[in-house]
């Protein structure tokens, strides 16, 4: 199977293409990781800018913070909405996913909180982050953690970081001269 990778189309969206099942599957979960309401989490994700003024932090919650999580609510409610936009290739069995370019902030926004909360509720350390996840026959919840937040990072990077789609006929990339490709017309 060809690697996961992004591309723009002319149609003014991003879609992935070759997902793997288990990519599906972090991606799927991505509104439930989002959409919890523990304070703590809250907290990870929208500290208190003031914590050495006090007496700010009352116009901090009361002006700043419901904007920031209405914002946030947004965004989980674009991914829900734009993971109804999956389709599966018949040949390789993989997913693509069709995301307006429009969504692409929330998307990054939503895949870097979700890897935020996932590391904060698994204890997840800088040193664990420099190894590969260890998924022996039954993976502690902690391994798995680790593999989503890698996948989720690489799902990140491939929206940063879209191919160009070229229309039929603009660009020939089987046309292969000494410089590169060579432009039809």
């Amino acid at each position: 199977m060809e690697e996961p990778y992004a591309a723009k189309e002319p149609e003014g969206h991003v879609t992935l293409h070759n997902l793997p099942a288990f990519y599906i599957q972090c991606l799927l979960i991505l509104p439930e990781i989002l959409d919890r309401r523990e304070e703590d989490i809250r907290e990870a994700l929208f500290p208190n800018a003031f914590q050495q003024a006090p007496e700010l932090r009352e116009d901090w919650e009361k002006y700043a913070r419901p904007d920031l999580l209405h914002l946030f609510g947004d965004r989980v409610e674009i991914i829900r909405e734009d993971l109804k936009n999956f389709g599966i290739n018949p040949l390789t069995l993989s997913f693509n996913l069709e995301i307006p370019e429009t969504h692409l902030s929330a998307w990054l926004a939503s895949l870097n909180a979700a890897r935020l909360l996932l590391g904060d509720d698994h204890g997840v350390t800088a040193a664990d982050m420099d190894r590969e996840p260890i998924l022996d026959e039954e993976p502690a919840e902690k391994e798995i953690a680790l593999l989503q937040i890698s996948i989720l990072g690489h799902v990140q990077h491939l929206l940063l970081e879209p191919r160009e789609k070229f229309q039929q006929g603009e660009l020939d990339l089987g046309d292969l001269g000494e410089d590169g490709p060579v432009e039809k017309g």
